[in-house]
């Protein structure tokens, strides 16, 4: 259909241009109409308070809190992935955005000079200009644009609690990470003890050698187990170097940064009180693996029906409006409006094909649902049973390394009076060396643990939530 609006199209045209601002076009950073960036905010509580936000050492020592929040500022892997989930919200906005109408505006200009008769000297000049602005809104499409825009929706979901997933399994990194500087500190301080204990075993058996109480056998044993001591201390200080280097590079920095922590806190925890039953009820309420998932499922079922409606037919409304000017010739003015309606007939199978592989798409994301379902369950029943016998482990450590240091001072002084053996002191302090180990990997082992749960959980963005699933010290 053509009808005459000039009067009516030229304004609704000039009010649509300037109701795109023209920022827009030249930096839309920061510009969203359709607040789809909330939406990771909202899904993601580690997005809201860490994106973007450049993030410095603390002056003081470095807490464990403080190395997480330098961690959700400052990992890269933390930060691509907030990167995908905002890349997935402009996405959603370019679905939302199909329903606006769509306005070009084209103009030309040209000039023709030169002998234009032949056979004739003189020249001519012709300049010719146009502007053409064109509309185009599709009105009805049969569902094609609402599932568009529900599959990016669950996919912007998916994105943001892939993000939070992303930033939670950082932060148990961190966890361990700065729990393990922590750990190899203590061996190579305990590691320095042992060695100490040795050398003043390794002066007793001189001493009593020289005094006729001892043997050669004695001294030559006690100064291998010295040296022994000595390979392990420079082992636990190899460790401890790079730990701090593993730990900085968690938090962003370049593996040679400098970091001074904090003490941390000996642990003394009770049996886990929450039953494994109502952990599993609640990763599967929050875990964000499990719901991104879900929303991977959301998005292909939405899929299948955006494949279904490009079988269907589709209703726009066209306008142009055009204006010529000719030189010598009189200014043309004209426009059209109309509506268009699209019907698909025939597209050699392909509309058929497109439904069927968006429905295998979705057959394969309810497994994968359904396997993220039962990896999940695993995770909080491993994590569980790995903190019950970490809380455990700690009591038994801390007896452990008790007795084995007294039982060390005891064969240290019955040798130096003369009635024991260098064997009894250096089986004494082997085990004495092992107990302070145990202790220590014991406490590691329970950091770890609590860490891994909470993470099981779906609930660890702050040192808060770990206290949350088992605190430090005993209640």
């Amino acid at each position: 259909m053509q009808l005459s609006t000039s009067k009516l199209l030229l304004p609704t045209l000039l009010a649509a241009v300037c109701v795109v601002p023209q920022s827009v076009a030249a930096s839309p950073r920061g510009l969203d109409p359709f607040r789809t960036e909330r939406a990771i905010a909202k899904l993601a509580p580690e997005y809201a308070a860490h994106a973007n936000l450049p993030c410095a050492l603390p002056n003081g020592l470095l807490t464990l809190e403080d190395a997480i929040n330098l961690a959700l500022c400052r990992n890269p892997t933390t930060r691509a992935a907030w990167a995908a989930a905002q890349a997935q919200a402009a996405n959603l906005g370019i679905a939302e955005g199909a329903f606006l109408p769509s306005l070009t505006i084209t103009g030309n200009k040209d000039r023709e000079h030169g002998e234009l008769t032949p056979g004739l000297e003189a020249t001519t000049t012709i300049e010719r200009r146009s502007a053409v602005a064109s509309l185009n809104w599709t009105l009805v499409d049969f569902g094609g644009r609402r599932s568009a825009v529900a599959n990016a929706r669950s996919l912007l979901a998916a994105a943001a609690h892939s993000g939070s997933a992303t930033a939670q399994r950082t932060v148990a990194e961190v966890v361990q990470a700065f729990h393990f500087v922590a750990a190899t500190e203590q061996a190579f301080a305990a590691n320095q003890q042992t060695e100490a204990n040795a050398a003043r075993s390794l002066e007793i058996a001189r001493a009593l050698q020289t005094g006729g109480a001892a043997t050669l056998a004695d001294v030559m044993q006690a100064e291998t187990a010295y040296h022994q001591t000595v390979y392990a201390r420079i082992q636990s200080l190899n460790s401890a170097e790079g730990s701090r280097g593993n730990l900085a590079v968690l938090l962003g920095f370049s593996a040679d940064q400098p970091l001074k922590l904090a003490p941390v806190a000996t642990p003394s925890a009770a049996a886990v009180t929450a039953r494994v039953s109502e952990l599993l009820a609640l990763a599967a309420r929050q875990n964000p693996e499990l719901a991104a998932a879900r929303d991977q499922q959301a998005a292909a079922e939405a899929a299948v029906t955006t494949a279904r409606a490009v079988g269907r037919p589709r209703i726009s409304l066209g306008a142009q409006y055009t204006l010529a000017e000719n030189a010598g010739l009189p200014r043309q003015k004209y426009d059209s409006v109309g509506l268009s309606i699209s019907i698909p007939v025939f597209s050699g199978l392909q509309t058929y094909y497109g439904i069927r592989r968006a429905e295998a798409t979705l057959d394969q994301a309810t497994e994968q649902a359904e396997q993220s379902r039962l990896a999940v369950s695993q995770a909080v029943w491993n994590a569980y049973h790995s903190l019950e016998a970490a809380n455990q482990q700690l009591a038994t450590s801390a007896t452990l390394a008790k007795a084995a240091a007294t039982n060390e001072e005891i064969s240290t002084g019955r040798y130096q009076s003369g009635v024991g053996s260098i064997l009894d002191v250096l089986t004494a302090q082997s085990a004495s060396a092992n107990a302070r180990l145990i202790r220590i990997q014991s406490e590691f082992s329970w950091q770890s643990a609590r860490a891994q749960l909470a993470q099981a959980v779906g609930r660890l963005g702050s040192a808060d939530d770990l206290d949350a699933v088992a605190p430090v010290e005993a209640r």
